[in-house]
């Protein structure tokens, strides 16, 4: 992994060694990735401070981590099996910035990707099922459908204060929220 001043300079390597590298976010201290191991339940979510210095593992034992985001006290992310055996056994799930115990908030999805995080709602995509976007509360609680109507697949999303966007294969979508 490797960081690079914004106005261009000299890169900097801050950590090798990775293993299957997915995803990555920052919180402006720290930056945080998802390994994928060698697939399974062999991933794992790691940090690094962004100036340099000793990966710490965050969580272990994860089903191949997809999708990642972090807010001010927690990281969050998608577990997606892709085995057609495993097929809705993704999660969601998140650990404190600085460690302990994995909570898991959403259990039996097939296909979560990406998610993002937003003003105490975790807002994940669902490429396989009948939850192409949906919602979790940050703290835990019940998952709801985001999005009514024909299912599409959406690969990505984003969000900013006041809109959720995301793309399928051929548009992009904003919900503003309320």
């Amino acid at each position: 992994m490797e960081r690079m001043p914004k106005g261009g300079g000299s890169v900097t390597t801050l950590v090798t060694g990775l293993e299957a590298p997915g995803r990555l976010a920052t919180d402006g201290r720290n930056v945080f990735w998802t390994e994928n191991g060698d697939g399974g339940v062999t991933g794992s979510v790691v940090k690094a401070p962004v100036g340099g210095g000793a990966p710490t593992t965050l969580a272990t034992g994860q089903y191949e981590p997809w999708g990642l985001a972090v807010d001010s006290d927690s990281v969050y992310w998608t577990n997606n099996p892709m085995g057609v055996a495993d097929f809705c056994q993704g999660s969601v799930a998140k650990v404190a910035i600085g460690g302990g115990a994995v909570t898991t908030l959403a259990s039996g999805l097939d296909g979560p990707g990406s998610l993002v995080v937003n003003q105490g709602t975790v807002y994940f995509n669902v490429c396989r099922g009948a939850l192409p976007v949906a919602a979790v509360p940050a703290d835990g609680g019940e998952v709801v459908k985001v999005v009514s109507g024909p299912p599409s697949c959406p690969f990505d999303l984003t969000a900013n204060a006041k809109s959720l966007f995301w793309i399928d294969q051929y548009r992009v979508f904003r919900l503003d929220f309320q």
